[in-house]
């Protein structure tokens, strides 16, 4: 009777003991990671951020078979669970209504660029002038502005499964750069319903992971603001960068504006 009463209590100890906080055996190898930004350097905090883990140790590489993970981050949602090893960490921002990502797979090839801006958007008007723009800038695709975007990167961090949890804080950094027009001294601007404008010797696209502006370049159009009793056009906009080449004045950022009226339609670069 002796015995069976010290089993009893042998299995009482056992049990106390593997009450402690532990994961669940289905968990092994995972790590909580809460995912967090500096946003002090920036111009606007983003609300929603796309964060991209790229493994390149540990179990992580064997378990993550596509090569990357993605989180849509928010105030709200800051957590992702990762297998336990290394990552490359990639960020930035995901509120504009025009811009779209691509090279997801490979970091360094990762990079974000804007949709084709149509003028009917901001004319109403039937007939856009495509035709002329090819002819001002050849060979160049007609792209809407991007809205402003953040970015941020993290190298070599560690996620430990063993850990409670696992702290990483990125630094954001502006992505694009702002343009701002003004021209004054238009007669007859009582006369326009509507004008767009068009500039050339842009980015094409932006990178995350590299500064300065990409090597193709393009034209990107924009709404104009018109103040027809100062008798002036104003705009503002942001751009992925400069054509490196303009560094060294190799090309004009060619300027072009479109002019509708009701009984006309003018441009003037």
């Amino acid at each position: 009777m002796k015995r069976i009463k010290y089993f009893f209590l042998m299995v009482i100890t056992v049990i106390g003991f593997s009450s402690c906080d532990f994961k669940d055996v289905d968990d092994s190898g995972m790590g909580y990671v809460d995912v967090d930004f500096d946003f002090s350097e920036v111009d606007s905090i983003p609300k929603s951020m796309k964060v991209i883990f790229y493994p390149i140790g540990g179990i992580a590489v064997d378990m993550i078979k596509q090569g990357y993970t993605t989180m849509d981050w928010t105030p709200k949602n800051k957590r992702i669970t990762l297998p336990d090893g290394v990552y490359n960490v990639t960020a930035f921002s995901a509120d504009g209504d025009h811009i779209f990502y691509t090279n997801e797979n490979v970091r360094e090839k990762l990079m974000l660029t804007t949709d084709k801006f149509d003028f009917s958007d901001i004319t109403r008007a039937a007939k856009t002038p495509e035709s002329i723009v090819d002819s001002i800038y050849p060979g160049c695709d007609l792209l809407n502005t991007p809205d402003y975007v953040v970015k941020a990167n993290e190298d070599l961090f560690y996620v430990n499964d063993l850990a409670e949890t696992n702290q990483m804080i990125m630094v954001a950094d502006s992505m694009t750069t702002v343009i701002c027009i003004t021209i004054k001294g238009i007669d007859g601007l009582q006369f326009v319903t509507s004008c767009s404008g068009v500039l050339g010797g842009l980015a094409k696209y932006g990178q995350p992971l590299k500064d300065g502006a990409a090597t193709d370049s393009t034209a990107m159009g924009f709404p104009v603001k018109i103040n027809a009793s100062e008798k002036e056009i104003t705009a503002k906009f942001n751009v992925w960068g400069l054509d490196p080449a303009d560094a060294f004045g190799d090309k004009i950022h060619k300027l072009t504006l479109f002019f509708w009226m009701d009984d006309a339609k003018v441009f003037v670069t």
